[in-house]
């Protein structure tokens, strides 16, 4: 939930890969104090993710991360 989680992960690992999901007009079931809270803001201006994901619809998102894991296998492959 903070970059710097992200960060340390990835110097420590060298086959680690971050994705970031934004949800699209998502309506969030927390209360306005927990939707300010540092630990739910932290990544919001965070982009230094190996790859973004816009998340539009659960149709679209299962799609979309297949579409992700399929990509990132066949890099794997050609050692990329």
């Amino acid at each position: 939930r903070f970059p710097e989680e992200i960060n340390i992960i990835k110097e420590k690992f060298s086959n680690v890969i971050s994705i970031g999901i934004k949800r699209v007009d998502y309506i969030s079931n927390l209360s306005l104090e927990q939707q300010r809270d540092i630990t739910e803001i932290a990544l919001d201006n965070y982009h230094e993710y190996d790859y973004e994901v816009i998340n539009d619809s659960d149709t679209d998102l299962r799609k979309k991360a297949i579409e992700l894991i399929t990509s990132i296998n066949t890099r794997s492959d050609k050692n990329e």
